[in-house]
């Protein structure tokens, strides 16, 4: 036996200590289906503290009172008996912490190693004990509250004492319950009581664990019993030393990943021996043969990937075995969580089979993933252990990238890239206290190369700012965002300005890029500055500076330069030349002549980029298609001919509002938002989907509300992405293969080579799917469109050998080659797939979100550049994503949602569009509002002063237990129309019963976006969103935005609705080209006016 350090019994109120559960020991009996155990509680019995925590009480009315909404049973919903009145005891937060820490003394039940500190059961939260009245009556329950009810002025008044209210002496639920502070042990007085009955009386007995969900009380007992064995300090001072005496019994719930119900499909694969019982809830039949479960018996299409754990702390696999020899530990009674997944349909949504009575659509839609040649795969996504999928940050999401095309000859697809994209490491910063006041002057100097005079107005001028500061704060950032009037909104905003690092002599540069704008001595223009160190960012605003004519002149290349060069964002100095491999991603060079100039980024050679850079990166045998981006605002980096060096690149060039013939060209204003890479070989799996703007300028450096010091200063972004190692490369493989390949007889010659099938881990790994969106009629030769919507996808013969599908295209002029076994079968699958997609389209990711929200258990968490409620498809084929959610928050009173909304889009978007995506968020979110009440928290972070931040990812996390990321935003056409890729993930590696790379990725995203440790942040998803609705109000601090999205002006109509945020599903006969044709001028003109390839 051990004593605890230091003893709980000094820890006050956070102390954990332990007292017994009845003045008259009261055994606990075997759970009922409920887990609740009854019990007869002796006449002049006191129910007692078990540990420190405050005891409420609660009717459980027709529409249940919070703190009974959120204690469900094993049926999914709260387990007590209509209009009975339960007392509720919750542990005090430290004392829970405390105690489940302690768990991980109990051995596993499966006979595993434990982890040091790692809790092995399910974390007690909450007791509640239901009592037998019906109604509960306030003449009872003045009996049985200690220390006694006073008498007061009217049974209400001590009903309100308790937290009640009562009519006619009967009790009901007050405004808010009660809260009373008990524990256990002796302090000034008698012990204290949370009920004492001075008759026998039957109840029932609950324990919840911290996410509400439903224990056997008993087991609970047991374990607290094994604690005080092994702790010889951790029963309180005075007490009698037990828990509750318990029978034996060892019990086993059956759950799905979040603890709902597991389905009825995955139980169908389900094999158990040495058990009873034939609902969620089993029992161990006894002798010291294992509780066994296996995932072998029923139809493989009903759950085709099946998973099975031991919560919370087991790893899921083919089979749980459970109290092999008997109870572990001594522990004789025992209550464990066993988890069992069906992976394909979680991480994509889509049942093989349909439900029984399910329309025609459905059915088709279960046909297609039950079919081998046009499913979306899921796989293992890990190779090795350790590795992880999920990247929270630009940043990460660019190293993934970088290491792919590192791993040996890969295929890309982007919108844009330039040879600077890459990843940075964040400086160190000094320690070192800024000073409240700049002590030197700051100074503002024209730059050559940096912009000119337009008639009088400056264009496109970039500065160099500079100031001095103590040599002690070399490696200090200083961030530079200059002032400018809108004239469109009347208010004075900042621009994306600037930032470097301090040198070693004090000395920090800055290039900034000004809003166009006349030269005007009289009319200084503002400067907020910011200098942030390890210790804090002090902000110097509103530092007054004349706009310096521009000097004109072209920027002069870097082998041309013979003066020293500055790298601003490093800090560096050059001179003499840069060397090999010396600028890391994104720098700005200034080359200090007199004037200083900036250097051409295009002169920089590929050599002279750092190893953390695409140019790096990009060698002989990799290859790169880039789209470009749908509106003229959104392009940017290198052409081909630049990028490439020795890869080969390619671009697909937009012509306005007439189509590209070219296969997978885009449709006039829909995006190809794509950024993939992948290399798969017969040694080597690895690739990567991310939500990115793979530009050396854009770079994301936390934390965002000080303007990422160390990175390129631009508008500031966030993105997140997915590395994908192992099998599931291979579906991402296919994908971008099928982009690249051009005609369908090209892409049928490249698949009669199977792609290479990575080898399976040894060791738990984390879950992928590729979800692939994009609106139909993209994916295949516009003949074969036309072709299959005369002629209906029923006509292509899906479920037909290679010879059917040759036959079929050879009728239509397309000739593919014959192939036996693997070249058969690869050609089938590349061929069904792009005709699937092109006469249906995809919306994978759509489908995965609908089932990810409408399962929805505790908290959902998102952030997107874009949102609405509009339904994707028609008739059968409808689904509407958003609904899934708002419906899921009104059937689930406990259910939580926090949203990460950027106030704009990304900029160079059209006006119309931002207008149009403001009205869709606005509608959006206030249905949600409607459903929700305050357990919707919505906000957006600051990234210095005046400014917020963009998004160039969408994240969704659902119960710690589903993740997805990647470039599909959650509006009409980002679901149906744009072509995009998302990952969504699974880990069987588990964290206090929720997957381990889910979990992480979840803390990552939401510690990035409010600027916190995730240390810090509240785990429960009702403190969390309580916390940023409080900070919210406030202002936000320094950490969010106050800005809220405004009503658009003018405010779009319906027809700009569907015009600028069309829906992609197929509609018969549908023509994209005669649609944009017959547009009325106007509107063709506003599309003119936005689009790549137009005058």
């Amino acid at each position: 036996m051990t004593a605890l350090v230091p003893d709980p019994g000094t820890l006050g109120l956070e102390s954990p200590t332990l007292g017994p559960w009845f003045s008259t020991d009261v055994t606990l009996g075997a759970p009922g289906d409920d887990l609740g155990v009854a019990l007869t509680i002796p006449a002049g019995t006191d129910w007692l503290p078990p540990a420190a925590g405050l005891l409420s009480f609660a009717v459980a009315s027709t529409t249940l009172p919070p703190i009974l909404a959120g204690l469900r049973g094993p049926s999914g919903t709260p387990p007590f008996t209509a209009g009975r009145l339960v007392a509720v005891f919750r542990l005090l937060p430290e004392v829970e912490q405390r105690l489940a820490t302690l768990l991980s003394d109990v051995p596993p039940a499966d006979g595993t190693t434990a982890t040091p500190g790692l809790a092995t059961r399910d974390a007690v939260r909450t007791f509640a004990l239901e009592l037998p009245e019906d109604p509960p009556t306030l003449a009872v329950l003045k009996t049985r509250v200690h220390p006694p009810i006073p008498a007061l002025s009217s049974p209400s008044e001590e009903a309100g004492h308790v937290g009640l209210s009562q009519a006619g002496g009967d009790v009901d639920n007050g405004a808010e319950p009660m809260t009373d502070l008990k524990r256990p042990g002796r302090f000034f007085g008698p012990p204290e009581k949370l009920l004492t009955f001075p008759t026998s009386t039957a109840a029932t007995l609950y324990a919840f664990d911290a996410r509400g969900r439903v224990i056997d009380p008993g087991a609970v007992a047991a374990w607290w019993a094994r604690l005080t064995r092994t702790f010889t300090n951790l029963f309180a001072a005075g007490v009698t030393q037990r828990t509750a005496t318990v029978d034996p019994r060892l019990t086993v719930q059956l759950v799905g990943p979040a603890d709902a119900p597991a389905s009825a499909a995955v139980l169908s694969r389900l094999a158990a021996t040495n058990v009873t019982g034939t609902g969620p809830v089993r029992v161990h039949g006894g002798g010291d043969a294992a509780a066994a479960f296996a995932l072998t018996e029923g139809t493989v299409d009903d759950a085709p990937l099946p998973l099975i754990a031991a919560m919370p702390a087991g790893t899921y696999g083919a089979a749980v075995n459970l109290w092999t020899g008997g109870a572990v530990g001594g522990v004789t009674r025992d209550f464990v969580r066993v988890a069992l997944v069906d992976v394909e349909r979680h991480l994509t949504g889509q049942p093989r089979v349909a439900e029984s009575g399910a329309n025609a659509e459905a059915r088709r839609r279960a046909d297609d993933q039950k079919r081998a040649s046009t499913r979306t795969l899921a796989a293992q996504a890990t190779a090795n252990a350790g590795e992880s999928v999920l990247l929270a940050t630009a940043d990460a999401a660019m190293s993934g990238l970088l290491a792919v095309l590192s791993a040996g000859p890969a295929t890309m697809v982007a919108p844009v890239l330039d040879r600077a994209a890459g990843a940075l490491a964040a400086p160190t910063l000094p320690a070192a206290v800024a000073p409240v006041t700049l002590p030197g002057p700051v100074t503002m100097t024209a730059l050559t190369g940096g912009g000119t005079d337009d008639d009088g107005t400056v264009v496109g001028q970039r500065v160099l700012v500079q100031t001095t500061v103590d040599p002690s704060l070399a490696g200090a950032w200083l961030r530079v965002w200059p002032q400018y009037f809108d004239s469109a909104t009347g208010r004075h905003v900042r621009g994306a300005g600037g930032g470097g690092l301090v040198d070693s002599t004090g000395v920090a540069r800055a290039v900034v890029r000004l809003a166009d704008g006349a030269v005007e001595p009289e009319n200084r223009m503002g400067l907020d500055l910011m200098l942030v160190t390890a210790a804090q960012a002090v902000r110097y605003p509103e530092v007054r500076l004349e706009r310096p004519a521009p000097v004109g002149g072209a920027m002069p290349s870097l082998s041309s330069v013979t003066d020293t060069v500055v790298a601003c964002e490093s800090g560096q100095s050059f001179a003499g030349g840069v060397p090999a491999g010396a600028l890391a991603s994104g720098l700005t060079l200034v080359a200090l002549s007199v004037p200083p100039a900036l250097v051409d980024p295009a002169s920089i050679s590929t050599a002279q980029w750092s190893a953390t850079t695409v140019a790096a990166s990009l060698t002989t045998g990799d290859r790169v298609q880039l789209t470009e981006p749908a509106w003229k605002g959104w392009r940017g980096g290198e052409d081909p001919a630049t990028l490439s060096g020795s890869a080969t690149a390619t671009q697909i060039l937009r012509t306005g509002l007439t189509r590209l013939t070219q296969i997978g060209a885009p449709l006039p204003t829909q995006s190809r938002d794509e950024v993939a890479a992948a290399m798969l070989s017969a040694t080597a799996a690895d690739g990567l989907v991310a939500g990115v703007r793979p530009l050396g300028a854009h770079h994301e450096l936390l934390p965002h509300q000080n303007g990422h010091p160390g990175a390129p200063a631009d508008d500031e972004r966030h993105g997140a992405g997915a590395r994908l190692r192992g099998p599931a490369v291979l579906g991402l493989a296919e994908i971008i293969r099928e982009r690249v390949a051009g005609p369908t007889t090209a892409l049928a010659a490249d698949a009669s080579t199977p792609l290479a099938t990575p080898a399976l881990p040894a060791v738990p790994a984390s879950w992928a799917a590729t979800l692939r969106t994009v609106g139909f009629g993209v994916e295949a030769e516009p003949g074969l469109v036309e072709a299959l919507n005369l002629v209906g996808l029923e006509a292509f013969p899906l479920d037909g050998p290679v010879d059917a599908v040759q036959s079929w295209l050879s009728a239509r002029g397309i000739t593919i080659p014959g192939g036996v076994g693997g070249a058969a079968t690869s050609m089938l699958r590349a061929v069904d797939r792009r005709l699937l997609g092109a006469r249906s389209g995809y919306r994978e990711a759509a489908t995965a979100l609908a089932a990810a929200f409408a399962g929805a258990q505790d908290f959902v968490y998102l952030e997107t550049p874009a949102l609405d409620g509009l339904a994707v498809g028609s008739g059968d084929a409808t689904l509407s994503v958003w609904q899934a959610l708002v419906e899921q928050v009104r059937a689930n009173p406990v259910l939580r949602v926090l949203v990460c909304l950027p106030a704009k889009l990304a900029p160079g978007a059209p006006a119309k569009l931002q207008r149009v995506r403001d009205k869709g968020v606005r509608d959006a979110l206030d249905a949600l509002r409607a459903a929700a009440g305050e357990r919707l928290a919505v906000f957006n972070p600051v990234t210095g002063p005046g400014r917020s931040l963009h998004l160039d990812a969408t994240s969704v996390v659902v119960d710690d237990a589903w993740a997805l990321t990647g470039g599909t935003h959650l509006w009409r056409r980002g679901l149906s129309f744009d072509a995009s890729l998302a990952v969504s993930v699974f880990d069987e590696r588990l964290t206090g019963g929720r997957p381990a790379d889910v979990v992480a990725f979840r803390r990552a995203l939401i510690a990035g976006r409010l600027g916190l440790a995730a240390t810090l942040l509240p785990e429960d998803p009702a403190e969390l969103v309580a916390a940023v609705r409080r900070l919210s109000a406030r202002g936000g601090g320094l950490r969010l935005s106050p800005e809220t999205i405004q009503a658009p002006d003018p405010m779009p109509s319906e027809f700009d609705v569907t015009v600028w945020n069309p829906d992609g599903s197929p509609a018969s006969s549908f023509d994209a080209m005669a649609w944009i044709g017959a547009l009325v001028v106007d509107v063709q003109a506003e599309f003119q006016a936005e689009i790549s390839g137009s005058p």
